[in-house]
């Protein structure tokens, strides 16, 4: 089964002693319902964000991302913000971090990545407000799940506004066909998905984008080598350039002095490219 067993401490008193097979089929009869983009909605993944920093063991919580409809400027979606988190470790989050969700009211899931029974499973956590309406859905990862690429979807939406038009319609249409089944309606979207993240992955990695994530890493299409040659020439050629003009106007010369000349280009093409590599990291999240 794709689904793991849950306490609801904020569910109504009669979903406490349904069976595992009923409460799946309640979640996914519940409405799909898409309405106009909330700008309440980053205030919501922040909040929550923030929640499960502070809640949860810091040895097991790495990345968190908002993604999903939700995290894309005018988009429709359903009002349900979709956290993406990275964990060291899915053996020990059933272990250590579901009771603890679980105890807040939150509903775990242990699921698959696709259909029923494809693996790899993952956890999943429904969290709702006083009302009983779904609020968040937290879906815990390792850096390797293909998860990641969902950020591209996101970015590659963002970036163009026509493509998440297209999408908005999509998703309204479907909404309306599949009102009460919410596994047929991501069903009938992912052929969409699917066309748009293979075009973002094309589209980052030929623009050269750095910063644009598949399975938990940044797609980088440069490595320090490269940087480190693409810099040592420029460097070569601002220093000759500079020291041609030094010399003209200093002496009247247009001598160069090459050992020096290929000294400098050769320290700064090492130094410039880590430092600027190092200074990436630092400001990470």
């Amino acid at each position: 089964m794709p689904f793991g067993q849950s306490r609801e401490g904020q569910l109504p008193r009669e979903t406490m002693m349904e069976t595992l097979k009923e409460k799946i089929a309640r979640v996914v009869r519940e409405e799909v319902a898409v309405v106009p983009y909330d700008p309440r909605w980053p205030a919501m993944f922040e909040q929550e964000r923030r929640h499960l920093r502070s809640a949860l063991p810091r040895d097991l919580v790495r990345r968190i991302e908002h993604f999903g409809s939700t995290a894309v400027p005018g988009l429709s979606a359903k009002p349900i913000v979709d956290i993406l988190v990275e964990v060291t470790s899915l053996d020990e989050t059933r272990i250590r971090i579901a009771p603890i969700l679980e105890a807040q009211g939150y509903e775990y899931f242990w699921r698959a990545s696709r259909g029923e029974d494809t693996p790899p499973f993952y956890a999943w956590f429904i969290k709702r407000d006083s009302q009983g309406n779904r609020t968040h859905h937290i879906h815990m990862v390792e850096a390797g799940f293909e998860h990641w690429e969902r950020l591209l979807f996101r970015d590659y939406l963002i970036e163009h506004p026509e493509v998440a038009r297209e999408y908005s319609l999509l998703k309204e249409r479907l909404s309306d066909a599949h009102r009460r089944d919410r596994v047929a309606y991501t069903e009938a979207k992912e052929t969409f998905v699917r066309t748009i993240t293979e075009r973002a992955k094309e589209y980052y990695r030929s623009a050269g984008k750095a910063g644009k994530t598949v399975g938990g890493k940044p797609m980088q299409n440069r490595g320090l080598f490269t940087d480190v040659a693409v810099t040592f020439v420029v460097t070569l050629v601002v220093t000759i350039i500079v020291t041609l003009l030094w010399n003209l106007i200093a002496h009247g010369d247009a001598t160069i002095d090459w050992p020096t000349a290929f000294r400098l280009a050769i320290i700064l093409a090492i130094a410039l490219p880590i430092v600027n590599r190092a200074g990436k990291r630092g400001k990470r999240p």
